[in-house]
């Protein structure tokens, strides 16, 4: 029986270790099982992050185009700019320019017209001070003659005075 008994124990022994192989492939089919799943889900994470690279390099590639294009208008822009700044100075100048020779112009037109203003007004004053100077001496002969004709008055008044008299004397006498 010891044979009965070694042999029974070394098959509970031989049971139990089948047991725990057992438990050790199911622990190692389950663990597989995990790896596979998780190398499932790796590899669709490396298509994500492969999608995702794809499309940040396009997106890069975008932006380095807008970058590109913004420079290049930018530099139109700045061209435009200038072109139209340099334009609207010469326009300014010629604006200017024509601004201070029709003022140039007006005021050569105004002079003239002042001038023969000027040229009328003398003629006219000198005709005046002529007319005047006419006048005065139109008004002096007539007060010369106004005393000369009272002086002769006062005198022929004084000769008939003195004829009176010697006629009224002499008659008298």
């Amino acid at each position: 029986m010891s044979t009965d008994a070694d042999l029974k124990t070394d098959i509970a022994l031989i049971k139990k270790d089948v047991k725990q192989i057992e438990k050790f492939f199911d622990k190692v089919d389950s663990v597989i099982t995990e790896m596979s799943d998780i190398t499932k889900s790796l590899a669709v994470q490396q298509q994500i992050l492969e999608h995702f690279s794809s499309k940040i390099e396009e997106i890069d590639d975008r932006m380095e185009e807008h970058k590109s294009e913004d420079v290049r208008r930018s530099d139109v822009l700045h061209k435009r700019l200038t072109e139209y700044r340099n334009s609207s100075k010469e326009d300014h100048k010629r604006l200017s320019d024509q601004s201070a020779e029709n003022r140039k112009l007006r005021n050569q037109e105004i002079m003239t017209e002042l001038g023969k203003l000027n040229g009328n007004l003398e003629t006219r004053m000198d005709d005046l001070k002529r007319s005047t100077e006419d006048q005065e001496d139109r008004l002096r002969k007539i007060e010369n003659m106004k005393w000369w004709l009272i002086g002769a008055a006062a005198g022929l008044t004084f000769v008939i005075n003195v004829l009176i008299k010697v006629d009224l004397t002499s008659f008298i006498s």
